[in-house]
């Protein structure tokens, strides 16, 4: 599903004229990192509740996403590439299980970001 989904978006020329949201209806177990890295227009990025315990080095190609919604995951750690990520203003982290170091480490890749943990 995720894989027909993202195709169907990137023929849409990454979401260029339609909304740049992301917010499954269905449960994702992995993102493909590949798929992630074509959808370079993308603004809001929402996959909570899943079972994810980290995301792909790709995550930092998403230069565009604003809002990053990982709550109810268990996500142990960050990729340092998400500092690519300029203009992120929010992320969500309930549920993580980032040790406090980690934490630290993500306000300092992200100092503009509101952080929720």
């Amino acid at each position: 599903m995720v894989s027909y989904l993202v195709k169907r978006v990137y023929a849409l020329k990454v979401l260029h004229n339609y909304e740049k949201t992301i917010h499954p209806w269905w449960r994702v177990v992995e993102p493909k990192p590949a798929e992630i890295a074509l959808l370079k227009s993308l603004e809001v990025l929402n996959l909570s509740n899943n079972k994810l315990t980290s995301l792909p080095v790709e995550i930092g190609k998403l230069s565009m996403l604003r809002t990053l919604n990982l709550a109810g995951n268990l996500i142990a750690k960050i990729p340092e590439e998400i500092k690519n990520c300029s203009s992120l203003k929010s992320v969500n982290l309930k549920g993580s299980v980032l040790s406090a170091a980690d934490q630290a480490k993500l306000a300092t890749l992200l100092p503009n970001a509101k952080i929720k943990y």
